[in-house]
């Protein structure tokens, strides 16, 4: 279940800041494609965009990742973090500016919603539950599945707009109310 009252309690106050931090958190396992994020942000680095990833979580395919991150030369743009519990998580969720998963999986993706109740706006592959909750332009985008450069494409509309992310991040909260 969603612990909405501790998320909700460490909701996102800035939207503006230099560098942008991306954050999955969940399962790192193998079927939750977060390659594909890491591709993304090497598309991104490319571009010379002021961009982060953080993986938070533990799972089969960590070292796998950190394998890709080194191979791609990403170390230091990504980090991985260790779980944490609820309070903690709910802060560290919260100190990032955009919520991004590329799992193909989800039936009712408990981690975007609790991203979207500390009210980060949502960049999600557009398969199973990610788009009942993710709403292209409203509260987020979506990207098909596995192409990481559209992922990256739709991570960039976020990039240089605080305005953007602050928009799509109350309509994310707002979301989450029905839940």
């Amino acid at each position: 279940a969603i612990d909405f009252e501790t998320f909700n309690a460490a909701r996102k106050k800035n939207y503006s800041s230099k560098k942008i931090k991306l954050i999955y958190f969940g399962r790192i396992g193998y079927e939750k494609n977060i390659e594909v994020l890491l591709f993304a942000l090497k598309h991104l680095l490319w571009k010379r965009k002021s961009v982060s990833l953080t993986i938070t979580g533990s799972g089969p395919a960590l070292d796998y990742l950190k394998k890709i991150a080194e191979e791609q030369k990403l170390g230091k743009h990504v980090s991985f973090q260790a779980p944490l519990d609820s309070l903690e998580l709910a802060k560290h969720v919260a100190s990032h500016d955009i919520f991004v998963t590329a799992s193909t999986i989800e039936t009712q993706g408990l981690t975007i919603l609790e991203s979207m109740d500390v009210g980060l706006p949502c960049v999600g592959a557009n398969y199973l539950a990610i788009p009942d909750a993710s709403k292209e332009g409203k509260n987020g985008f979506l990207f098909r599945p596995y192409d990481f450069v559209e992922c990256a494409n739709k991570i960039e509309k976020l990039l240089g707009s605080s305005a953007l992310r602050k928009k799509l991040g109350n309509n994310s909260v707002k979301t989450v109310q029905k839940y």
